[in-house]
């Protein structure tokens, strides 16, 4: 046979979990993908994610990884023992839907697809992907881009470098600080705090809530829904503050729903209102 035809060994491990999960996993090196899904089980496959390692190192390798399951508490954790942090690892985890997971990658990524109950995820070095969280969300990245699907609870982002992208925020408030990157937001109906050292900022539809935006160099462009009252306080040391909304002369009945506050060092801070 062929040695190039050889298949990567794996490692899979079952167990019977009937609800969600509390997911604890840490890698030094590799990949993490998750997948909350509707199942009564959790299953764990491992494989080594470099094609140059050899076939009985990376059995080792595999072979090595400490993973343990907790009935009462329905808890699964995954370590890397310190002899195989150098070799790079993927690791593949289907658990029932609404779980919750705390996951650190020193260098690789972090994805999971699904309905999960809380994420705090930590990438040295890649990225971070999650569909949809229905509770609090945690990311730290010092290089890679975030990309979230709705979240419904507290949200707080801290990436160095890297795309910030968010479908939707509807919690009590979320906070956002990048070094370098773009960030874009979806529908927000929540307090919003955005902090960035460089790159342009984009809300796509603001329903409700207080928005503190700032960026030192970089185009601030925020949309609010059409019919909704907005307060707005925006601007630019080197570029254009303006306002599309209309202005009215009379005397509000109620508190805005939205206030916006914009400072841009370099670039334009725009507010308009959303497309219907």
């Amino acid at each position: 046979m062929n040695p190039n035809d050889q298949q990567t060994p794996t490692r899979s491990d079952t167990f019977d979990c009937a609800g969600p999960a509390d997911l604890d996993l840490r890698l030094n090196a590799g990949r993490i993908d998750v997948r909350a899904a509707e199942v009564a089980r959790i299953r764990v496959d491992v494989s080594v994610d470099d094609q140059d390692v050899p076939e009985d190192r990376a059995a080792r390798a595999i072979q090595g990884m400490q993973i343990t399951f907790s009935e009462p508490d329905r808890k699964l954790v995954l370590r890397t023992p310190r002899e195989l942090r150098r070799t790079r690892l993927a690791v593949m985890v289907e658990t029932p839907q609404h779980s919750r997971l705390v996951a650190r990658v020193h260098s690789g990524s972090i994805v999971a697809s699904g309905a999960l109950s809380g994420l705090d995820a930590t990438a040295g070095a890649g990225d971070v992907t999650a569909d949809q969280i229905d509770g609090d969300v945690l990311v730290r990245t010092g290089s890679g881009d975030v990309r979230l699907g709705p979240v419904t609870g507290k949200l707080r982002t801290r990436s160095g470098s890297g795309a910030v992208d968010v479908a939707a925020i509807d919690g009590d408030e979320a906070t956002l600080h990048t070094g370098s990157g773009d960030v874009r937001l979806g529908m927000v109906n929540s307090d919003v705090t955005l902090r960035a050292g460089s790159g342009d900022l984009t809300i796509a539809e603001v329903a409700h809530g207080r928005l503190s935006l700032a960026t030192g160099s970089g185009d601030v462009w925020v949309a609010i829904r059409p019919g909704v009252a907005a307060e707005l306080d925006l601007v630019s040391g080197s570029g254009q503050a303006r306002s599309e909304l209309g202005v009215s002369n009379e005397e509000p009945a109620a508190a805005p729903e939205v206030r916006v506050r914009v400072r841009t060092g370099s670039g334009d801070a725009v507010v308009t209102r959303a497309t219907a």
